[in-house]
């Protein structure tokens, strides 16, 4: 499944964005929702830590080497 969050990066600041409409399949049951919106919330999780280390990457400027607070999930 491709992600359904991406974020864009500017000169100062960052913001979600939505990569993909819908954002969740079909739903027939409660579980195929809770599923849904585990990966959902799983996505955000990732977009929420890339977003986190290209802010660090801005304010550290173009020659600091970033070292990331923790593993990027999968």
């Amino acid at each position: 499944m491709t992600r359904a969050f991406h974020f864009e990066f500017h000169t100062s600041s960052a913001r979600i964005v939505v990569a993909r409409l819908p954002l969740a399949p079909d739903c027939p049951d409660g579980e195929a929702v809770d599923a849904a919106v585990e990966a959902l919330k799983h996505d955000l999780d990732v977009v929420a830590v890339k977003m986190k280390a290209a802010l660090r990457r801005q304010a550290a400027g173009p020659e600091a080497k970033i070292i990331p607070l923790s593993p990027t999930p999968v």
